[in-house]
């Protein structure tokens, strides 16, 4: 198993993980090829076509075959198995990210921060100290019913920096709000 990184930043040093001098689009095909020992190539592995291109890509997220089989239907994994075989599950949906009430900057009033979502049956995880928030970290709100998306109210009176994201079983984790 080999990484690449497909970034703009074209790098091929001994010892360095490899970089293209190209950048992925968020949408688009991958063909992954060797040579065929007469002088051309063979696919090896694809990921989307010119009709039906790969899903939209998300930063930090890998995406590709369960299970590195490429007779299954490409998904995300949110944790990377880098110079491993990919795992058996992966998501194909994501949870929206947390909407807040009031727009980051610097307010001079005390003010109540709503934070909503509009994934039904979600929990919403927030931090006020300005951590990154995750499953096991953070003040964890969860949804009061499967129909229902989670949301909560918090006091602002002094400088806080409020960071919310969300998680369900089954898909995967909204982007970090700030």
């Amino acid at each position: 198993y080999r990484i690449v990184f497909c970034g703009g930043l074209y790098r091929n040093l001994a010892g360095v993980e490899p970089h293209t001098s190209f950048k992925l689009n968020e949408r688009g095909s991958i063909l992954l090829s060797e040579p065929d020992g007469k002088g051309s190539w063979r696919v090896v592995s694809q990921i989307g076509s010119a009709l039906k291109p790969y899903a939209k890509q998300r930063r930090g997220v890998s995406f590709g075959f369960p299970n590195s089989d490429s007779t299954a239907s490409p998904v995300y994994f949110e944790n990377a198995t880098p110079n491993a075989k990919n795992p058996a599950l992966g998501v194909t949906e994501f949870c929206t990210d947390p909407i807040f009430s009031v727009r980051r900057g610097f307010l001079e009033q005390p003010f109540t921060l709503i934070i909503t979502n509009l994934t039904p049956g979600a929990s919403l995880t927030y931090t006020v100290n300005g951590d990154i928030p995750t499953e096991s970290h953070g003040i964890v709100v969860p949804s009061t019913s499967s129909t229902n998306p989670p949301s909560i109210s918090i006091p602002i009176s002094s400088t806080t920096l409020v960071r919310a994201r969300v998680w369900k079983p089954g898909l995967g984790a909204s982007h970090v709000e700030t």
